[in-house]
């Protein structure tokens, strides 16, 4: 084969095997959850799942630049098609590869699972925790609080995979359940606005204050309710986080020559 050619299909299977390798990289547990300390327990993680979770900045960057390196690509190959009539199909296939690893890989529901899987393999045994998971409404795992062995976090590990981001962002309930099982530390995650407004949540926070529930809050996305989510934690006496997006990518400039 043309040694352009190998080079330009070279280029494109490292791009595959660097967005795969770095986005499905995880520590194997971790005292830590998008950056805050594991806090006092029991804990309650309660997560947005909601249809924007689905996308966002990172998966449209990463799209980006896959595509140009694919044009670059094309570009190349365009000189030396003669006589190589599989090069576009080639092409093709490998940018759907691309395009669709970089897409799966680096939503903000993947990378929400990127954090929690490593923060539940690393509760200790014995240790109370549970998530709930909402959107338009809300799922749970370990109602009331359950204790950390081998058998929940696996279950809960289970759970987590099993989400998909799919409708609203109705937050009031989930965290007003998650306050009722009576934990220490709560961890909220949204990448969004919720649709309740943020007088009724400032309230819900205060009564969680009233109780010694520290709330630590993680804004994911541009499109987050940072003031909100900044006060949540401030008058529980929590952290607030604002997140960026997963992974990086690798340089590829002189992938493609």
């Amino acid at each position: 084969m043309n040694y352009r050619i190998k080079n330009i299909l070279l280029s494109l299977s490292v791009v595959v095997s660097s967005l795969f390798i770095q986005s499905c990289a995880t520590s194997t547990s971790s005292t830590k959850l998008y950056g805050v300390e594991r806090g006092h327990p029991p804990h309650s993680v309660v997560l947005d799942i909601s249809g924007s979770m689905g996308s966002g900045t990172g998966d449209t960057a990463r799209s980006d630049i896959t595509n140009q390196v694919i044009t670059q690509a094309s570009r190349s190959a365009n000189k030396i098609r003669t006589g190589v009539g599989a090069l576009d199909s080639l092409l093709g296939n490998a940018q759907n590869t691309v395009v669709s690893t970089a897409r799966s890989r680096t939503t903000k529901l993947a990378e929400a699972r990127r954090q929690l899987i490593p923060f539940i393999s690393g509760l200790p045994d014995g240790t109370r925790f549970s998530i709930i998971a909402f959107n338009s409404s809300y799922t749970r795992f370990g109602a009331g609080g359950i204790a950390a062995n081998a058998q929940s976090r696996s279950q809960a590990i289970a759970f987590v995979n099993a989400f998909k981001a799919t409708g609203g962002t109705r937050m009031k309930t989930p965290l007003e359940i998650a306050i009722n099982e009576k934990p220490k530390t709560i961890y909220l995650i949204s990448d969004g606005k919720p649709s309740e407004s943020d007088q009724a949540m400032l309230i819900i926070a205060r009564r969680a204050q009233s109780r010694g529930i520290v709330i630590n809050t993680i804004g994911v996305g541009k499109d987050q309710n940072q003031s909100l989510l900044r006060q949540i934690a401030q008058i529980t006496g929590g952290i607030y986080k604002s997140k960026g997006l997963g992974i990086g990518m690798p340089n590829l400039t002189n992938f493609v020559r």
